[in-house]
């Protein structure tokens, strides 16, 4: 009775074991296509990004994530949420990076774009809560320099202008020759205040005759901007420490028919 039992026994394990067995490939087979099936997507998607299609990068893109939701798929779709200018869109699969993946690669980029959102938002109150916690957290150590430019762009269009040249003081000490070193050129001669921009001529003489127009009623003025090919000269009106007072006058000039815009 009891050999009887033990063949029973061992036939069950090895039973066991095949249906084990088959499972594990069931299983690794579905992975696999899965897989497959996600990088042609991905591969797709980031072909019709370069190309600027991005809502077809988005349609393959979201066939991907519902089968395999990497960080690079969830971090793709944010930028082209991004490049549409949806930033509560891309703000949410830039936060499921940041919660998902905080080890993998794209998580320190996800949180500069996320706060980039609200920069490009015109939420500048938010955008510098962002970058400020993203600095004192350190969680983005890789980026640094931009996260500086950042901080330093966000308090030029509030008005900071002490905590402007902080950030500037310590992209020039710290990364010297950089990238970010070349925005904070712009940022400088630019100078810290508001103004408000009504002209850009590649014609000096187009820009003083605007200037003369304006100057019967306005503290106009007017800066040359060297390019690559071509110079611009450009119509400005006023410097103003407070933005409320620029606002003032960029309505004035609003109401008087001039494409009017407040730098920075």
């Amino acid at each position: 009775m009891s050999n009887v039992l033990n063949i029973c026994i061992s036939r069950l394990f090895r039973i066991s074991n095949f249906v084990f067995r088959f499972f594990c490939m069931a299983i690794i087979s579905v992975t696999l296509t899965v897989k497959s099936y996600a990088k042609d997507s991905l591969d797709r998607a980031y072909k019709s990004y370069i190309l600027g299609d991005f809502n077809t990068s988005l349609v393959e893109l979201k066939e991907g994530v519902h089968y395999a939701g990497g960080d690079e798929m969830l971090y793709l779709a944010g930028m082209d949420y991004l490049e549409l200018g949806d930033y509560e869109g891309a703000r949410e699969y830039f936060r499921r990076v940041i919660n998902n993946f905080k080890d993998n690669l794209f998580y320190q980029p996800a949180q500069i774009k996320y706060a980039d959102t609200y920069f490009l938002e015109t939420n500048y109150t938010q955008a510098q809560i962002v970058y400020a916690s993203i600095l004192e957290k350190n969680s983005a150590p890789d980026y640094l320099p931009r996260v500086y430019l950042r901080l330093a762009q966000v308090s030029a269009k509030l008005g900071q202008w002490e905590e402007e040249k902080k950030y500037i003081k310590k992209i020039r000490k710290e990364f010297p020759g950089s990238v970010e070193e070349y925005y904070v050129d712009i940022l400088e001669n630019r100078g810290y205040f508001f103004t408000i921009q009504v002209g850009a001529f590649s014609e000096k003489v187009n820009a003083y005759e605007l200037m003369q127009k304006l100057e019967d009623k306005y503290p106009a003025y007017w800066v040359e901007e060297e390019g690559d090919e071509v110079s611009l000269y450009k119509v400005r009106v006023g410097k103003y420490q407070d933005r409320a007072d620029a606002v003032k006058v960029y309505h004035a000039l609003v109401e008087d028919g001039y494409p009017a815009r407040i730098f920075p």
